[in-house]
């Protein structure tokens, strides 16, 4: 019975040793910063850009051979991943992400690595798609325009011409504000027909917009139509714009 336990004691030592020397699973693990990675408001229908460098928390070299991100759509990596091997307490190149949100609303998603020697951790990405913006005191308001919508023209028959308003607002009380217009997307079939030139928004006040379409050929349309500060360009507000064109 002596001998036998021995045996299992000296069979258990032979374990640990081998099990030591093909490695434990190392301490520590691959970690992203910042955490989450939050994109915030972005128009339905354009994309945004953003990054994390994942640092190596482990105690001997990690190698991450790829990078993933889902749900894709709205979310992506941005470009392709080198493989590359980062030491213990370095840091990986930054990987850029994109936020391309097709519907308005809060999304959720994260990243993970395909990495060996060190475990992977996970990065939360989130964003919320938007087709409105609005800055500290300014905002789009009334008329035609529908709160967290598009402003939406509809179907309009080839070569007509249909107008919809909306209001600027300025909630400052000292002072006005001059606005330039600018579309996104060149406002191919879409323009601020008034006022005529810059929008110039009084202290505490509004002022009316109007904004046509005209459809040159059959197909759908989508911009969008921002109102920027001349003097602190991120004061500013706008909107997605969209609208169909149809047989007359």
């Amino acid at each position: 019975m002596e001998n036998f336990l021995r045996g299992q004691v000296r069979w258990g030592i032979i374990v640990f040793l081998a099990l030591f020397a093909t490695g434990c699973p190392p301490s520590g693990k691959v970690d992203p910063t910042p955490d989450p990675l939050d994109f915030g408001d972005v128009y339905v229908g354009q994309s945004a850009s953003g990054s994390a460098t994942w640092t190596n928390n482990g105690t001997v070299a990690a190698t991450i051979a790829a990078v993933s991100a889902q749900p894709t759509p709205p979310f992506a990596v941005g470009g392709a991943f080198a493989m590359q091997t980062i030491n213990p307490g370095a840091a990986a190149a930054a990987v850029s992400y994109t936020f391309s949100p097709q519907a308005a609303g809060k999304a959720a998603g994260s990243s993970k690595l395909a990495v060996t020697g060190v475990k992977g951790s996970k990065l939360t990405l989130q964003g919320n798609g938007v087709f409105q913006k609005a800055s500290s005191t300014l905002s789009l308001t009334g008329g035609n325009l529908v709160a967290g919508q598009a402003l939406d023209f509809g179907k309009v028959p080839v070569g007509a011409t249909k107008t919809l308003t909306f209001d600027v607002k300025n909630t400052d009380p000292n002072k006005k504000v001059t606005l330039q217009v600018k579309w996104t997307a060149g406002n191919q079939p879409f323009a601020v027909t008034a006022p005529v030139g810059n929008v110039v928004v009084a202290a505490a006040g509004t002022t009316t917009v109007t904004i046509s379409f005209t459809p040159p050929a059959v197909a759908s349309y989508t911009d969008i139509v921002e109102f920027i500060d001349v003097v602190g360009a991120s004061n500013f507000a706008g909107t997605v714009v969209k609208g169909e064109g149809i047989k007359g």
